[in-house]
């Protein structure tokens, strides 16, 4: 294997990586399935919330949010901006969508299973 095999097989192993935590592939999802490239992440979380009714319900809603908003703001995001899929500016707490289209054709995939 040379080096740009190396290389690919490399970075579909960060792909996929990034594809097996479900808060990475929701905000994916949610960018596929908008025109919107820049967002609040009061909005991110919103459109979360809202397209995972199957998953156990914390003991409040306030709670599901406050958790969810806790690990997009330290794991999720800061996972995809390192990736250079987006931007996320913590201070302004806005998120700025570059895209990448073998993450999007991988979450695709996986979404239609």
């Amino acid at each position: 294997m040379d080096n740009t095999d190396a290389d690919r097989s490399e970075t579909l192993d960060e792909l996929l990586t990034l594809c097996a935590h479900r808060h990475c592939r929701g905000v994916l999802t949610y960018f596929r399935h908008t025109s919107e490239t820049t967002v609040s992440l009061a909005t991110l979380i919103d459109s979360l919330l809202a397209s995972s009714p199957h998953q156990e319900p914390a003991t409040s809603p306030a709670l599901d949010r406050s958790n969810l908003a806790l690990h997009l703001h330290h794991s999720t995001l800061p996972r995809l901006s390192e990736a250079g899929v987006l931007e996320y500016d913590s201070r302004s707490n806005t998120v700025r969508y570059h895209g990448h289209r073998e993450l999007e054709r991988l979450v695709a995939a996986i979404s239609e299973r």
